[in-house]
C-alpha cells in the first residue's frame, strides 16, 4: 500500500470488520477469528521498531476495549509487532523487499505464506495462552 490514505482506509475497514462481525463469531473457546493481526503483517516495511511497538500497543488497546478484556490483545500484539521485521527477514532475503509496501513485491507466495503463518501462530499462542 503505497498511499497513506489507502493504508488508513485499510485499517478502518479491518477494525470495523473485526469489531462488528468477527468479535461476535466464536466457534469454540479456543477458535476465534482475529483478523486485526493483518494490520501488523501489512504495515509498511520501512516502519521503525518504535513505531511498530506504538502501533501494536494502540491496536491491542483498541481490541481490548472493543472485546471487553483486559490486556490480552496488548500482550499478544506487542511481541508480534516487535519481532515482525526479524521474522520477515528469516523468510525473505533483504533484496526481496520493497520498503514502501507491507508485502515484499518479489516474495514468493510460499515464503509470504510461511511469514503469515509464523506471525499468526505466535500471536495465537500468546493470545490463547493468556486467555
Amino acid at each position: 500500500m503505497k498511499n497513506r490514505s489507502q493504508y488508513i482506509l485499510f485499517v478502518v475497514v479491518v477494525l470495523l470488520v473485526q469489531v462488528l462481525l468477527l468479535n461476535n463469531l466464536t466457534f469454540s473457546p479456543y477458535i476465534a477469528p482475529l483478523a486485526y493481526i493483518v494490520l501488523i503483517i501489512m504495515t509498511p516495511l520501512g516502519t521503525s521498531s518504535l513505531k511498530m511497538i506504538l502501533i501494536g500497543t494502540l491496536l491491542g488497546l483498541v481490541m481490548d476495549v472493543t472485546m471487553g478484556v483486559v490486556g490480552i490483545n496488548v500482550i499478544a500484539t506487542l511481541p508480534v509487532a516487535y519481532f515482525r521485521r526479524p521474522i520477515l527477514h528469516f523468510f525473505a532475503a533483504y533484496t526481496d523487499m520493497d520498503g514502501e509496501g507491507g508485502v515484499p513485491t518479489k516474495l514468493r507466495i510460499s515464503r509470504f505464506h510461511n511469514y503469515v503463518v509464523a506471525m499468526v501462530v505466535i500471536h495465537s499462542l500468546i493470545f490463547f495462552g493468556f486467555e
